[in-house]
């Protein structure tokens, strides 16, 4: 099995790359690539092996499933199930280093012969994050070219109980060089966090309930809830 690491400085073409980066992907094999929140180890979300091997190497919990990445709200909606509201408060915040919790469509859920319910975990809402960084957008779009699927899934580059969060390459290098078949390492991710996590629970009539009872802060990382809270209203 080959292992190649790539390191892009600053200002440096990236581009010539991403094809190789988007062919990994389609293959069903491992890429770590940069977010604007940490690198991710990153899999095409219709390989059962690819998907198995992120929690194995992680050794996650699978209760905890995996994170969806896209770069653009529109090519997650034939898979997440977006009521008014949800999709209102998404394109208000996305895109932002903020994942949301939203559920998917139940004929996924229901369909055995699909991988959804493993990405999912113990859940049926899986973690949405639509990125801003400019070496997602490039692959995503090089992705959705060959395949005509555009977005992906992984988890962090790091153990699961590591504390040292995988915000540079040389980290995602030192843990899964031998373990990834692709690594892009491109410096330092800009907000060296998680991304803020929110969870948004639509009431039967919004009417006059309070928004701090409909948007859910789960996790506060680079955005804060008071951030959140302003570009909502």
């Amino acid at each position: 099995m080959t292992h190649i690491v790539v390191h892009i400085k600053k200002n440096q073409e990236y581009k010539i790359f991403i094809e190789r980066a988007a062919e990994i992907i389609n293959e069903g094999l491992l890429l770590g690539i940069r977010t604007e929140c940490l690198y991710f180890i990153t899999v095409n979300p219709m390989n059962s092996d690819a998907i198995n091997a992120i929690f194995n190497i992680r050794n996650q919990d699978r209760s905890k499933g995996l994170i969806l990445i896209a770069s653009e709200i529109d090519e997650i909606e034939s898979i997440i199930e977006f009521d008014e509201l949800s999709l209102k408060i998404a394109k208000r915040i996305w895109p932002a280093p903020i994942s949301i919790m939203l559920p998917l469509k139940k004929e996924l859920l229901e369909n055995p012969n699909n991988n959804w319910n493993i990405i999912c975990g113990d859940n049926n809402k899986v973690e949405v994050l639509i990125s801003n960084d400019s070496l997602i957008i490039e692959l995503l779009k090089k992705l959705k070219e060959m395949s005509g699927i555009g977005y992906v899934v992984g988890g962090p580059a790091s153990f699961e109980n590591d504390e040292n969060l995988p915000i540079n390459g040389i980290k995602v290098v030192q843990n899964f060089a031998f373990a990834l078949n692709f690594i892009i390492e491109a410096g330092t991710t800009k907000y060296k966090n998680f991304p803020t996590k929110i969870e948004i629970k639509t009431p039967v009539n919004e009417k006059d309930v309070p928004l701090e009872n409909i948007v859910q802060i789960l996790y506060e990382g680079p955005i804060s809830a008071d951030e959140i809270f302003k570009r909502l209203k």
